[in-house]
């Protein structure tokens, strides 16, 4: 992949400022779980000592990049984990009801370290890369040239609450905390996903379904995209139908993964905590839904880790048909969701959808719908609406008059064998 075009307002020399006020902050904190070393170690320095603004400003040279990758590329992530929360505890995310210069400065400064890890480590040094790998959501936890940071910024990021993608008004530097979840982390995410598109020359709905693809088979860019991720015309315009029009990417299957960075609420309303989605009754299953729950294991995985409807509703469903077998590793407690009762107890509704944009199903036996590719090559048909399966009604009805015609034969023995013993 090549390098994106880089947002030129988030750069380090546009943070350095408010970041260092941001730790001047946290480090004279009256909050004694904040560690002064660990604090200085976060963005390359040395000992407990507080560092001069003189010192933090000054170009950032090899040594301190080093120190800096040294610190995030650790594999003991309760480190990150307790300095993200301690950060956001100092800002007063959680409770604010205003910007505040508290949640200003630590955006600030959670900004800077993610600038720093994000860009100036992939850029500053060609030969840095030998020493520790740039950072790339491309690259897999087994290859060599994967970059433990990947892993700790993200534990660090999710901690923070918020903090590190706050966007800023570009002629006052006042926060944008209405428009809390499109600052660095958005940017960042949105340069990823147009480069990945521009090098494979893709646009538009192609571009959108590819990328996606990509989401569903790589779980490091998902842990750090996947609340950011473009929602194809039909996913879009279903979460409209539904009264979805706020933030509805956190309705989108990508966003509510376990380790996936999450979207938050705004500052001030009263909770740091992420965005939920109990108002849906949209679901979507695809290969890209089952592929990123199952983590690519083809493991036996649950409705709810791909549905997220409200506690006792039913949810409309969306099933690409594309996809044979899609809901072979789907199941509702110990049942399959293969079993049409129990996919129906879930859904009340299906419309089945293909890449070429048809929304035809299965009338039959819903959850099979994704068999009719298998069929369809094997027998030579045309259109899905030539595939008909024997109704379970038929089975029944079969079986009661099978029933019915022994039960009138041995009865008409008995008569028979009554009447010839008399």
């Amino acid at each position: 992949m090549t390098d994106p075009v880089f947002d030129p307002i988030y750069t380090i020399e546009n943070y350095r400022d408010g970041a260092y006020a941001g730790y001047t902050k946290l480090f004279d904190s009256t909050n004694p779980s904040i560690d002064p070393v660990v604090l200085n170690s976060s963005i390359g320095f040395t000992g407990s000592g507080p560092i001069t603004k003189e010192d933090f400003i000054a170009v950032i040279d090899r040594v301190r990049i080093l120190r800096f990758c040294s610190f995030w590329s650790q594999s003991y992530q309760t480190t990150f984990q307790t300095l993200g929360e301690n950060i956001a505890e100092v800002s007063g995310i959680k409770t604010n009801n205003n910007t505040g210069q508290n949640i200003s400065s630590a955006n600030y400064f959670v900004t800077y370290i993610l600038i720093f890890m994000l860009r100036l480590n992939n850029s500053y040094d060609p030969g840095f890369g030998q020493l520790n790998p740039p950072v790339s959501f491309f690259t897999g936890e087994n290859s060599p040239s994967f970059s433990p940071v990947v892993n700790s910024g993200k534990t660090f990021i999710q901690a923070c609450l918020g903090l590190g993608n706050i966007p800023y008004n570009e002629e006052n530097g006042d926060l944008l905390t209405e428009d809390i979840n499109k600052g660095f982390v958005y940017t960042y995410c949105k340069e990823v996903e147009e480069n990945f598109c521009k090098d494979k020359k893709l646009e538009g709905e192609e571009c959108t379904v590819n990328y996606r693809d990509e989401l569903g088979n790589n779980p490091i860019l998902t842990k750090w995209c996947g609340c950011f991720a473009p929602l194809t015309s039909l996913i879009q315009g279903q979460f409209n139908n539904a009264g979805l029009t706020k933030d509805p990417n956190r309705c989108d299957y990508f966003c509510f993964q376990t380790n996936t960075y999450d979207l938050f609420n705004r500052p001030g309303s009263g909770s740091g905590n992420a965005l939920n989605c109990d108002d849906s009754t949209i679901c979507v299953l695809d290969k890209n839904n089952i592929n990123i729950n199952g983590n690519n294991q083809n493991l036996r995985i649950n409705f709810e880790q791909v549905c997220k409807c409200p506690a006792n509703r039913v949810c409309l469903c969306f099933l690409d048909v594309d996809y044979p077998g899609l809901l072979d590793n789907v199941a509702d407690g110990d049942k399959a969701l293969l079993n049409e009762d129990v996919y129906l107890q879930r859904c009340n509704n299906t419309t089945c959808y293909t890449e070429d944009g048809n929304t035809t199903c299965n009338p039959i036996n819903t959850p099979l719908t994704g068999r009719l590719r298998e069929y369809e090559a094997l027998y030579g048909r045309s259109t899905y609406q030539d595939y008909k399966e024997i109704s379970q009604i038929f089975w029944v009805g079969l079986i009661l008059i099978a029933l019915f015609i022994l039960l009138y034969i041995i009865t008409f023995l008995e008569i028979s064998y009554f009447v010839k013993d008399k």
